[in-house]
Parts: C-alpha cells; sequence; structure tokens
C-alpha cells in the first residue's frame, strides 16, 4: 500500500535507553570455550559490542514516557496539547490497561486524547507513524508515536543458552512527534506484508497461544528472517521512491531498522548507496527492534540543516514499512539514558 499525506511534518524526533550496560567482553570473560566462540563469531556478523537492558523496575513503559516527556519538553508542547498517543510494542507492561494508558498518565496527556497500542514490533513505530497521519488534521493537529521494546525480560537475558541470539537484542524507545502545518513538504508511505504463521514472540500474561520453545519465551527462525529481508526490503525501498516520484540520490539518507551489519550492509550495496547514507547503530545498541529505526537517526547527526529522509523497518509480521519525510535535523534529539522509573503503578 502506497499513502501520501500533506500538511503534516515531523515536529521532532527522540529516544531514550536505560543506563545500564552489558559488553560482550564482559559476557566473554565469563564464557566457556564454545559459548566464546558463539559469541565472537555472533558480535563479528551481526557487528555489536554492547546492548543497553532494562533493570528489573524498569518497563516499557517507562522508556516510552521518558522518550514522549523528552519530545514535550524539546518542542515546548503543553501535555494537554496533544491530541493522539500511539505505543508501538512487543513487550507491553500488561495485557490491560494499555501500555499507551500508563504513559498518557505519566505524561498528564488529557482525557480527550486518544491512546493507542500498536501490537507490531520492528516495523511498529512507522506503522503507528501511518496510522497518526490519518487522524491528524488543523482540528487535531498533534500526536505522539512511540515504539520499542525491552525483550530483555521476556527470554532474551543471558544464561539458558542460544547466546547468540541473546546479544543481538537491546532495550529501548523512539519517537516521532507529528503535528499539522499548512504547506508541510508531503509525507508518504509504503507497505508490504507477507503474513507468517511460522515466527512467534510471546511472553506469558499477554495471550492465550502457547508454543512449544524448550522454556524460552521466543520462536524466530533467524534464515528465514534474513531471507525475507534481503527478498524484499531494497524492492520495497525502490517501489517507494517510484510512487513519490524520486530516485535514489534525492533521498539524503536512509535510517533502516538495524536487524543486524550484514542485512544492512546488503541493503546498502543492493541499493547502490555509500555506507554514509545508511549509518549503523548496532555497535553500541545492539537490535532495539521497533525503535531502531528512529534511534539511527537519535545517533547520527547531520550538517545539513535539513534532511529528505528514508525511515525503512523490517520484520515481525513479516512486512516492510518505510515513510520518506522532510526532517529539520535540529528537531532530531540525542538518546537520552533513563536510570529511574517514570511511570507510577498504583496496583
Amino acid at each position: 500500500m502506497y499513502k501520501i499525506f500533506r500538511d503534516i511534518e515531523v515536529a521532532g524526533v527522540a529516544g531514550a535507553t536505560p543506563e545500564e550496560i552489558e559488553t560482550v567482553a564482559e559476557l566473554m570473560e565469563k564464557a566457556d570455550d564454545k559459548v566464546r566462540f558463539v559469541l565472537k563469531r555472533v558480535s563479528a556478523l551481526a557487528g555489536l559490542s554492547r546492548r543497553h537492558m532494562c533493570p528489573d523496575d524498569i518497563y516499557a513503559s517507562d522508556l516510552a514516557a521518558a522518550t514522549g516527556r523528552e519530545l514535550l519538553k524539546r518542542l515546548d508542547w503543553r501535555p494537554d496539547s496533544v491530541d493522539s498517543l500511539y505505543v508501538a510494542t512487543l513487550s507491553p507492561d500488561f495485557l490491560s490497561p494499555t501500555t499507551a494508558n500508563l504513559v498518557a498518565d505519566a505524561l498528564g496527556l488529557s482525557s480527550r486524547c486518544l491512546n493507542t497500542d500498536v501490537n507490531d514490533g520492528c516495523p511498529g513505530i512507522i506503522h503507528s507513524a501511518l496510522l497518526a497521519c490519518g487522524l491528524i488534521d488543523e482540528n487535531q493537529p498533534r500526536s505522539l508515536v512511540l515504539g520499542g521494546t525491552v525483550l530483555t525480560k521476556e527470554g532474551w537475558k543471558w544464561g539458558d543458552g542460544n547466546y547468540g541470539n541473546r546479544i543481538l537484542s537491546g532495550d529501548g524507545f523512539a519517537g516521532f512527534a507529528l503535528e499539522y502545518k499548512r504547506g508541510a513538504p508531503p509525507i508518504s508511505f509504503y507497505t508490504y506484508t507477507a503474513p507468517d504463521t511460522e515466527l512467534a514472540l510471546f511472553h506469558d500474561g499477554t495471550g492465550t497461544r502457547y508454543l512449544k520453545t524448550e522454556g524460552r519465551a521466543y520462536s524466530m527462525k533467524g534464515d528465514k528472517v534474513t531471507e525475507f529481508c534481503n527478498a524484499h526490503v531494497a524492492e520495497s525501498a525502490r517501489i517507494h521512491l517510484e510512487k513519490a516520484g524520486l530516485e535514489i540520490d534525492d533521498i539524503d539518507v536512509f535510517y533502516f531498522h538495524q536487524a543486524n551489519k550484514m542485512i544492512v550492509s546488503r541493503l546498502i550495496k543492493d541499493l547502490g548507496i555509500t555506507a554514509e547514507k545508511a549509518p549503523m547503530i548496532l555497535k553500541d545498541y545492539a537490535n532495539c527492534h521497533g525503535a531502531s529505526v528512529v534511534m539511527t537517526a537519535c545517533v547520527n547527526p547531520t550538517e545539513k540543516k535539513r534532511v529528505r529522509a528514508m525511515f525503512s523497518a523490517f520484520g515481525t509480521g513479516l512486512a516492510v514499512m518505510s515513510m520518506i519525510a522532510e526532517v529539520d535535523t535540529s528537531r532530531i534529539f540525542p538518546i537520552i539514558d533513563v536510570a529511574e522509573p517514570c511511570v507510577v503503578i498504583n496496583a
């Protein structure tokens, strides 16, 4: 599906990660020879050296609220001026209430604000931005779109084998502030989906269907995901550009989902672009799933005052979702560290 929106701008971009860090070097020190070999191989292929992990008292809602709070502060938006809030995550705090409701309460958003969870992973933040743009107009001009996961809490920790997959994932949230602005350059989206039932992520309390995963909270066929990405992500980018009337050279920067170094490097080659036009953050943040496509923008400042960017997210679904937008780079804010909970639970 291709969709274009006018009179909407990306007013701000921000991200948040937990302060706690786990390094591959630290893990290798306590590993035996067999595990050390796996860690060394995976870290080299994926291009990572460390990841951010939530401590026991920080959850998805805390990172989402920290991101939203940073956007409100930086943009000088009053909480009651936000008309809609979208939170895309595969690791919600609860089955109910929604994580969006927890975040709205923490941010002090008004009771008229639409608060919505989007049950999606890596493409979730682009998915949510598409939904948000469908509601934004001069009467409901402002939206916060937040996305990310804290999968290290659910079976992605160190200690039960499968060490290679453990170090691939980091915790983080990121988001867009979207605002109605007459005359703003168009924002366009392209989505490609190939529904698949062989890949599943789940954790106790959020669903009724359980899988046999040898005690782990997830089941993933990495080879199949890689095959899907290699076959469809670059092609989807080309289709999006064609439908938007643009060429590869019209895009100043490509912010790809940071799945792993091999996949992103393959995309750079397939599209014929330079590595400088497609920055990576895997080394310091690992794969932060739904947050990574936006976090990549936050970590890589540019000298240009304004860029036309393609944000391309892909994975769970299986799906590819991309967004092309012009962004004022002074409104792309650095990632903040979160050391304390932001959400108060009265239970």
